[in-house]
């Protein structure tokens, strides 16, 4: 029986290497099992995904974020796959998907050797994770096909899979298998995706009995951290939501304070009433004089007032200091232009 986290060392077989023993693996594939396909953008993930479902493989598009599906492999199993994008800004959402997982294929380009770093600092990273390490993988060296392109042999060392380098970090058991993804669909799948794949369930099943808890137990702990996240964002949402209300309710106060008047206040110069000037008529005498008003003729026919021509001091002055003209010595001028009604 293979051992779970160590690699005595990696037999080179038909287009694959095989961890673990010195020969492929026999045995029973289980009911069910959930595998993640991962690697970088452009290495063929979302076209092994398509060639899995029995869909076209032929210009498929890259996956933006994640697809999800339940296929069948064999009579009695069935694989529920996470095809995640592998953009650089999409590989966060990635741990999302381990605590599910059973296992995962690990998708590499093997035309494209500029980016066997970059792979090899990915795959690192998934190992590394709790929700990850020590579960069995598989390596899918992709696009094979194309004339120079790298074998399993050398993508095993490319990626650190070395059988040393396993050892030291504890990795669970693995296959690297060469492949073409575009090769076809459903009977035409090319058939080392599909050895690699039951390579990868027949090891999920030997540590099933390890596995099955494990999962169970990262599903829980999972959930909590996402119960804690949510949470947190919740609040911090509140927060926000109520320091903008109280900046809102601020500046309505300061708005309706600009805008109230000050009569409305009762306070303030505006509310203080202006003096009524009452205009002179012409001809009135200085208070002490003889009380009477002079008033045009023709605003006291509009009345239908009495007419009275009053008596006045002589020696009453006008407010100019000039001499007030006596009513009596204009009393012929004034009935013509005035009538004068008593106080």
């Amino acid at each position: 029986m293979v051992g779970m986290y160590t690699i005595s060392r990696l037999l080179l077989t038909k287009g694959g290497c095989l961890g673990g023993g010195d020969k492929e693996l026999k045995g029973s594939l289980p009911k069910e099992a959930t595998l993640a396909v991962l690697g970088l953008d452009g290495a063929g993930k979302s076209t092994v995904f398509a060639a899995l479902r029995g869909e076209p493989v032929i210009g498929v598009l890259p996956t933006i974020g994640q697809a999800s599906d339940t296929v069948p492999f064999g009579q009695k199993t069935e694989i529920s796959l996470f095809d995640l994008g592998g953009a650089e800004k999409i590989r966060g959402i990635w741990p999302k998907y381990f605590a599910e997982t059973h296992g995962f294929l690990f998708v590499v380009d093997a035309c494209d050797r500029q980016r066997f770093s970059e792979a090899k600092a990915t795959l690192e990273t998934v190992l590394a994770h709790k929700y990850m390490a020590g579960k069995p993988f598989t390596v899918l060296a992709n696009k094979s096909d194309v004339p120079g392109a790298a074998g399993p042999e050398e993508i095993e060392l490319a990626l650190g899979l070395e059988s040393e380098e396993v050892e030291k970090r504890g990795h669970g058991q693995f296959r690297v298998e060469s492949c073409t993804a575009t090769k076809g669909t459903k009977k035409k799948t090319d058939s080392r995706i599909l050895r690699g794949i039951r390579q990868l369930l027949y090891q999920i099943d030997i540590e099933r009995g390890t596995l099955a808890p494990r999962r169970t137990a990262d599903m829980t702990e999972h959930q909590k951290e996402l119960d804690v996240a949510r949470a947190a964002k919740n609040a911090r949402v509140q927060k926000i939501r109520e320091e903008r209300e109280r900046k809102a309710a601020a500046a309505e106060a300061a708005q309706a304070g600009e805008n109230e008047s000050p009569t409305e206040t009762g306070s303030g110069p505006a509310c203080a009433k202006a003096p009524v000037a009452e205009p002179l008529a012409t001809g009135c005498v200085e208070e002490g004089t003889t009380e009477s008003v002079v008033i045009p003729a023709a605003a006291s026919a509009a009345t239908g007032a009495e007419v009275a021509v009053p008596h006045s001091d002589p020696t009453s002055r006008a407010r100019d200091g000039s001499d007030i003209p006596t009513l009596r010595s204009q009393s012929r001028t004034r009935a013509k232009r005035n009538q004068v009604v008593p106080i």
